[in-house]
Formats: structure tokens, C-alpha cells, sequence
């Protein structure tokens, strides 16, 4: 019986060790896919980078390839990380130097939806323009 009981424990040691393995191989893929991916969102980061207005003159054609290109990489990243935005709002608050802008986003993660409320405010001191934000609340909505 000893015999019999030590060969079942050797066996789901082998086992573990196989999915162990089979784990590392594929946390080793996964990192070097996600090095890769983030590796082409700084190159299109880059690409997105302006460094003077001239480049904002565009033709009709220009701009709607930009947009399509812009929703297929909303789409990808939609497809990598499981969240997805539905709806945004935007409206602005306050007069003068005291402008804030209020977002409100919705959308998903996997099965879960989402609300997200934030504040952005600019605040000019000295030249120096700093934009600070505030997250007012944050729900979700957990009918899966």
C-alpha cells in the first residue's frame, strides 16, 4: 500500500511540474509579446506626436485614413486588454480662468460595465501650464 501511495504521489509531482513548466513557457510568450506590443504602441505614440501646426492641415481623404487608422488600434486595443468605451460625455464648467472639464466615460471589461466620472482643470502659474485631475466617483454596474 506504502509502494502504491508513494507511485500516486510521484505521478501528480510530474504532473505539477509538467503544468508548471507548461506556465513559465507561456508567461515567457506572453512577455515577450506584450515587450513587442508596447513596443509598437510607443512607434505609433511617435507617429501621433506633433511638433509643429503645419502638420494639422490635412485633406478630407488624409483625415478619414487617420480616423479609420485610429479605430483599428482602438479596436486592437479593445481586443488585448478586454475594455472596451462605450460613451463619452464632455461638458465644461466654470468661466474665466477657472475652466474644468468634466468627463464622463462608459463602457466594459470582460463582463462587467462601467461608469467613470473625472474632472480635468488647468491651472496656469507663472508660464508654467500644469492640467491636474480628479476622479469624482467611480461605479460599476454588476449584473453578470
Amino acid at each position: 500500500m506504502d509502494k502504491l501511495q508513494h507511485q500516486t504521489y510521484q505521478d501528480e509531482i510530474h504532473s505539477l511540474q509538467e503544468e508548471i513548466r507548461l506556465l513559465e513557457q507561456q508567461s515567457q510568450n506572453s512577455q515577450s509579446y506584450m515587450g513587442s506590443f508596447l513596443k509598437t504602441i510607443d512607434m505609433q505614440r511617435e507617429q501621433f506626436n506633433v511638433r509643429n501646426h503645419e502638420s494639422w492641415k490635412c485633406s478630407n481623404t488624409d483625415l478619414e485614413a487617420q480616423i479609420d487608422q485610429a479605430e483599428s488600434q482602438i479596436a486592437l486595443l479593445t481586443q488585448l486588454t478586454g475594455i472596451g468605451f462605450t460613451k463619452c460625455i464632455m461638458t465644461t464648467v466654470g468661466k474665466g480662468n477657472d475652466k474644468r472639464k468634466q468627463y464622463r466615460l462608459s463602457g466594459y471589461s470582460h463582463s462587467l460595465q462601467f461608469d467613470l466620472e473625472f474632472e480635468l482643470m488647468e491651472v496656469q502659474d507663472v508660464g508654467i501650464t500644469a492640467k491636474s485631475l480628479i476622479i469624482n466617483t467611480l461605479t460599476t454596474d454588476q449584473n453578470l
